[in-house]
Formats: C-alpha cells, sequence, structure tokens
C-alpha cells in the first residue's frame, strides 16, 4: 500500500493508503461529491454534475418494471447520461462480471430511456433535499439559457444513444483497466472510462485522489462530436430563412419584438443542428415558458413540462389552451395532447392576424401563471 505525507504549517504528517470498509461509503462519497469523476482533468464534464438518482431502476423492456439497479445515474454539463457502477478492488466480480452488467444496462437504456422520465426521476431526487429541480439545473449549469434548454440537450444525446459508462473502485485491476480501453476505442458513441477513487487516511485527516483511467488517443479521436452552437436572433433568423420557402424568419423576429417590449425572459438553445427560441416567465414569484420555436419550423407547446407547475396543473387550463391555438387557420391539435408536446407549423403564423391571434393566446397564458404567485426557491 502507498502512502503521502501532508504537510500543513508547521505540522507534517503521514497517511496511507487504505481500502474502503464498505462499498457503500464509496457509492455515498461519489453520490455527495461526483466532481471526483473528473479524476483532476479540467475537461468540459468535470465541471458539473447533477445527481439523477442513486439505485436507478433498468429495464429490458418498454413500461417494464425496473430489472437491474444502476448504482448511480448523473447528467453532466453536456446533457450526457452516465451510468455508474461502484465496486471495491476486493470485490471479484470487478474484473468481468461488472462489464458484463454495465453492457446489459448501456443497451437498455439507449432503446428505452425518454428524456421526460429522467426530467421525473431528477424532480424526485430534488424533491428529497427541498430543492427546485429547474433552479439546481441553472445553477449547477449557468451557460444553458433555461433548464428547458439543457433537458433538449439530454434529449438529442439519448436519440444519439450517446452515453458515458464509469466503473469506480479504490483500486481498478489491469483486467479491467484493459477492457475499458479497449471497449472505449471500438464504441464511438458511447465512451467507457474507470476511476481509481484511492483514500489516503492518518489520525484525522483523510485525503481523495481520484485518477481518470481508459482515454486513449484512439477513443478521443472516435468520439469526436459536433461542437455545441451558441444560437441567437440572428441566427436562428437566419437558419429559418435558409432551409424554409416562403423564409420564415420575420415570424420569430417579430415574436422576439413581443417578448422583450412585455418584460419576458428569453433564451436560446445550443444545439449543433437545430436552433431554438423560447420566451416566458421566471422571476422568482412566476413561472412559465409557453412555447418554443425551432429552426425545423415548428412551435412547439411543451404541455408535458407545463403540467408540473401551477396553474397548467390544471388539466381543463390546458385544454382551454388547445382550444385557443385550435382558432389558428390550419390548427387542429388533439384535446389528448395536454400531457404531450404538440407542435403547430411556424408557416401557420405568416398572416398578422394569425400571429396575433398566437401572440394573444401565449399572453392569456402567461396572466393565467402570473396570477399564481410561488415562493423563490435556489
Amino acid at each position: 500500500m502507498s502512502e503521502i505525507y501532508l504537510r500543513q504549517g508547521d505540522e507534517f504528517s503521514r497517511l496511507a493508503a487504505q481500502h474502503y470498509e464498505a462499498e457503500s461509503l464509496l457509492q455515498a462519497l461519489l453520490g455527495e461529491h461526483p466532481e471526483l469523476m473528473s479524476g483532476g482533468n479540467e475537461t468540459e464534464e468535470g465541471r458539473g454534475w447533477v445527481l439523477i438518482q442513486r439505485e436507478a431502476p433498468i429495464s429490458s423492456e418498454a413500461d417494464g418494471s425496473g430489472r437491474w439497479r444502476l448504482d448511480h445515474l448523473f447528467l453532466d454539463s453536456e446533457g450526457i447520461p452516465t451510468l455508474v457502477e461502484v465496486k471495491r478492488s476486493s470485490d471479484t466480480r470487478i474484473r468481468r462480471e461488472v462489464v458484463g452488467q454495465m453492457l446489459d444496462y448501456a443497451a437498455n437504456a439507449s432503446a428505452l430511456w425518454q428524456v421526460e422520465h429522467l426530467r421525473e426521476r431528477f424532480a424526485a431526487t430534488c424533491a428529497e433535499q427541498d430543492e427546485d429541480p429547474d433552479a439546481r439545473i441553472r445553477a449547477v449549469f449557468p451557460h444553458y439559457e433555461s433548464a428547458d434548454a439543457y433537458w433538449e440537450r439530454v434529449r438529442a444525446n439519448l436519440q444519439a444513444e450517446r452515453l458515458r459508462l464509469v466503473f469506480v473502485a479504490d483500486e481498478i485491476p489491469p483486467e479491467l483497466r484493459r477492457i475499458v480501453e479497449f471497449l472505449n476505442d471500438q464504441m464511438q458513441q458511447t465512451e467507457v472510462i474507470a476511476i481509481e477513487v484511492k483514500q489516503y487516511v492518518g489520525e484525522s485527516r483523510q485525503i481523495f485522489v481520484p485518477q481518470v483511467l481508459g482515454r486513449t488517443q484512439a477513443a478521443a479521436r472516435a468520439k469526436g462530436r459536433a461542437a455545441a452552437r451558441r444560437w441567437d436572433l440572428d441566427s436562428v433568423a437566419g437558419e429559418l430563412d435558409r432551409r424554409h420557402e416562403p423564409p420564415l424568419g420575420e415570424i420569430v423576429r417579430r415574436i422576439h419584438a413581443w417578448a422583450r417590449a412585455r418584460g419576458l425572459s428569453t433564451g436560446f438553445g445550443s444545439g449543433s443542428k437545430d436552433g431554438s427560441f423560447q420566451a416566458g416567465l421566471d422571476d422568482g414569484t412566476h413561472y412559465l415558458w409557453p412555447f418554443t420555436v425551432y429552426t425545423y419550423g415548428r412551435v412547439e407547446i411543451p404541455f408535458l413540462y407545463i403540467a408540473r407547475r401551477p396553474p397548467f396543473d390544471d388539466p381543463a387550463l390546458r385544454t382551454q389552451l388547445v382550444q385557443r391555438l385550435n382558432e389558428l387557420p390550419g390548427v387542429d391539435l388533439d384535446t389528448g395532447s395536454i400531457d404531450q408536446r404538440p407542435s403547430i407549423d411556424l408557416g401557420a403564423l405568416s398572416e398578422p392576424a394569425s400571429l396575433r391571434t398566437f401572440l394573444e393566446t401565449m399572453e392569456w397564458a402567461l396572466e393565467q401563471a402570473r396570477a399564481e404567485i410561488r415562493p423563490r426557491t435556489l
């Protein structure tokens, strides 16, 4: 066993490497301090993590009960689902069995997981700590315009089957390291790494030294990803003009002007392919983001999300919003979509009267939210 020496002022002390007495201690440490997964590397994924769930259930079929339990499920600053299994080096399963187990998890997660389910799990985890989930996202990932923009990034990763698999132990055996390096070199969309989190103990002190293993140069080349794009009004409008005939950029410019004139919060997405714009209320006492405009020419009404907050947790109010939108020419949303994310063709707002009706409908929705006061949670 190795050792390190710590000097604090005139005090000089010896700390010896020590195995964890129980696997649960290492699990709890990682749940409380996910920054250990950065391994001291100043990489993007080391700058922020949120814990979605401990002992996260993973099913082998749609709508099935959890067949397996994953030690930890995290999301990083890129919105990549990160599956973590924790084992002590003394557990013989760490050499082979845990690898097959993790591949089972990854195969079924990539096939079955939906962003809505992850968001619900995260909300439940935050509720245990009496935290607001959206405020937590904004605090950990401040470079996103809104929590919804972050979850759209998660959605894109799930659709691309982009995951990260992480094996954590106090000591990674050579056999596991070779398997991790092989998988990481061969798997293009999924990153596979192992992390040693050694602890050094002496007197009343405890030091943790994480090290990331398995990232090879070949793996870095294989996992080259399109960089996130910072969209703004000009780029969203320009893309709408470029992609659509007749051009649709002027519509989003008018919606943006309407939002700014009313003092609404505005935000733009960070997708590498599709841009987005949204506007709404988020001032600490009122909250509602009632629509999102996408560069592929659709306006989404995210009932799935707004249904989680009053007053639109009332199905009757969401049904009323659908009925108002259906007054637009060419729009016929199903009233059964009040728990989903229906969208309408942005071109349906080309006529001034249609755009005016849409904005009046959004103003009505915002007025409902303004009437609902919520305490500020940070």
